[in-house]
């Protein structure tokens, strides 16, 4: 059984020789590059020009100009926000983290899915609203008035660190691929390759989804998929959901590949048990 970032080196060089230097790779993270690029010089065997690989988020770093800010200087960040929000209230730095770090982690959910935060927190704020209100028309306690103040701050806690962010043309891996798939339709025309290769991915985030839709309908694309036929052919199958999902997405593009590995290994296990 090949592996998959080692069939994907074989392919590459065999139906792009030494034109492979005109490809940009696009692999789901850091360590799959490595691999990738470790294969790919055992399948060529000589001195050429290597191809572009990336990871898909210093993919989006290449073609957006957008740089990953350190998260503790997001963090930071957050801290000037809510220190100009909350004045004199504003909480210390270490009980502010406390829940800082989780408000952070929703952000970059919010941007990767590119959800329309306006929406989703005007929604949380009635949702809270209602957890809160008295039927006995007892006036609110101070806690729960600071509770609902939270809420309807939160809105502007996004804004105004993406503001703050992007004005240095810095930004968090969330808003990074917002940004990026709010722009691919001017960026995709500065893109210098001949071809961009997304390999080895799954699950994509709408802004994942949105950024290679656009590039796959200038031609400029082609996907490799490590798939397998025991849960692609079974609906039943959730590993095979997303994947199913693509291949009638894209199905203009040819779907490489669907393996029988999973059937394979079934057969081994049967012999060695016999």
């Amino acid at each position: 059984m090949t592996r998959f970032l080692e069939k994907t080196a074989d392919y590459l060089y065999k139906n792009y020789g030494d034109k492979i230097s005109d490809l940009c790779i696009v692999v789901p993270n850091r360590r799959a590059r490595l691999f990738l690029q470790k294969y790919l010089g055992n399948s060529i065997g000589k001195t050429i020009w290597s191809p572009t690989i990336f990871s898909i988020e210093d993919f989006l770093i290449n073609i957006s100009g957008l740089r990953i800010c350190d998260p503790t200087q997001v963090l930071f960040e957050l801290y000037e926000i809510h220190k100009g929000l909350e004045g004199q209230n504003a909480q210390p730095f270490d009980e502010f983290t406390s829940w800082a770090q989780q408000l952070l982690g929703d952000f970059n959910e919010i941007d990767s899915y590119l959800v329309d935060a306006k929406d989703l927190f005007s929604f949380l704020n009635e949702a809270k609203a209602l957890s809160v209100w008295n039927l006995d028309n007892k006036p609110l306690t101070d806690f729960e008035k600071q509770y609902l103040r939270f809420f309807n701050s939160l809105y502007t806690y996004h804004e105004q660190l993406n503001i703050r962010l992007l004005s240095s043309s810095l930004a968090y891996p969330g808003l990074l691929f917002r940004k990026t798939a709010e722009q691919i339709g001017a960026l995709q025309e500065k893109i210098p390759w001949e071809k961009i290769i997304f390999a080895g991915f799954n699950a994509l985030t709408k802004a994942e989804e949105v950024i290679i839709d656009s590039l796959v309908s200038i031609g400029k694309t082609e996907m490799l998929w490590d798939a397998d036929a025991y849960y692609m052919e079974d609906e039943k199958q959730e590993a095979g959901f997303f994947l199913r999902m693509w291949k009638k997405k894209w199905k203009n593009q040819p779907f490489n590949w669907i393996e029988k590995d999973f059937a394979e290994i079934g057969r081994a296990s049967c012999r060695e048990r016999v």
